[in-house]
């Protein structure tokens, strides 16, 4: 029940601001695709989803919405934002994430620059790679190494 609380407590907070309920008009909701990248099958579910606009809209909360930028790149929002934008065939500048803080409830609209579709691509090729390396090329997972560079 407190969880049902909760939810309905941010549903209220986004349908009440109103710069945020535009970006719903034809929009269809829990949208599924799949595809191929890479030679490897994936799927995705839009959030919010108009085909006729080539738009996708994704929801996030957080505890902190000043830190959200900093969230999408340690949680690798970039990446998730290559692979949808890839399966559902939409341009990077379509793409936005409409954030809620869970304790303020102040709304976010973050859209995204080329450069963070572009991590996110450079992150999705690795991890094909590395998937590749380890599980149809065969190499022996147990010498599996991150190797990296601190900056």
């Amino acid at each position: 029940r407190r969880d049902y609380e909760e939810a309905r407590r941010i549903a209220d907070a986004l349908l009440r601001n109103e710069y945020a309920l535009s970006f719903f008009q034809g929009c269809e909701f829990e949208v599924p695709t799949m595809g191929m990248i890479g030679d490897l099958p994936f799927r995705a579910k839009a959030d919010m989803y108009d085909e006729s606009q080539g738009f996708i809209v994704d929801l996030k909360t957080t505890a902190d919405l000043k830190a959200f930028p900093y969230s999408a790149k340690k949680y690798s929002y970039d990446m998730q934002c290559a692979i949808y934008c890839e399966l559902f065939g939409v341009s990077w500048e379509k793409f936005v994430f409409i954030v809620i803080d869970k304790s303020s409830l102040d709304v976010g609209i973050y859209r995204i620059k080329e450069s963070f579709i572009q991590k996110g691509r450079e992150k999705l090729q690795e991890a094909i790679s590395i998937y590749k390396r380890y599980f149809i090329e065969g190499e022996d997972i147990d010498s599996y190494t991150i190797i990296g560079e601190l900056e």
